[in-house]
């Protein structure tokens, strides 16, 4: 639900969230990666989050979709269908339970 290059989305795929967030330094303390909080307009948004569990990702992709809607003049048939259209089923249904 973050669109990054593949270079910056390699360096981050281990990291925990949290780690993600900040930016890294190597020994010497020279930048080596900027973290979210300092990235992309989405890369910020997503870091305004304290945590990233599978509640946010859905919220976010609910958002992202509701932004297609709005820019585009798109209409989706429901929330459920964006659900569907995410290939997040599984998490709305577990969140309904």
């Amino acid at each position: 639900m973050l669109p990054l290059s593949m270079s910056i989305n390699s360096s981050l795929q281990n990291d925990c969230f949290k780690d993600k967030k900040a930016p890294k330094f190597n020994a010497d303390g020279k930048k080596i990666r900027q973290g979210y909080n300092d990235g992309s307009h989405s890369e910020i948004e997503v870091a305004e989050n304290d945590e990233w569990t599978p509640k946010e990702i859905l919220e976010r992709g609910i958002n992202i979709l509701k932004f297609v809607e709005k820019r585009w003049k798109l209409k989706f048939e429901s929330k459920d269908g964006m659900v569907d259209l995410l290939y997040l089923t599984f998490l709305d249904k577990k969140d309904n339970e």
